[in-house]
């Protein structure tokens, strides 16, 4: 099987600060071994929480895609 069709599990996350409207958001991606092939955080400055959830999510995509994974299970905490 070519490692691009096997399933890979990645995780996201956005967070914003109340008081100041800091966001930023994390993703990870897990190879179907459970070795880790990325992980990377971003700040984003001052939007929304679901905002930094959304952006969590196209960010673990696209990595997803630039390393050639075109199956993944994705995990969410919202």
């Amino acid at each position: 099987m070519s490692p691009s069709l096997q399933t890979y599990i990645g995780f996201a996350n956005g967070a914003c600060r109340n008081t100041r409207n800091i966001s930023s958001t994390a993703w990870v991606i897990y190879s179907p071994s459970d070795e880790l092939v990325s992980m990377h955080g971003v700040s984003l400055g001052q939007i929304m929480n679901n905002i930094a959830e959304y952006s969590a999510v196209i960010a673990l995509l696209s990595e997803s895609i630039s390393f050639g994974i075109w199956s993944l299970i994705v995990r969410l905490d919202s």
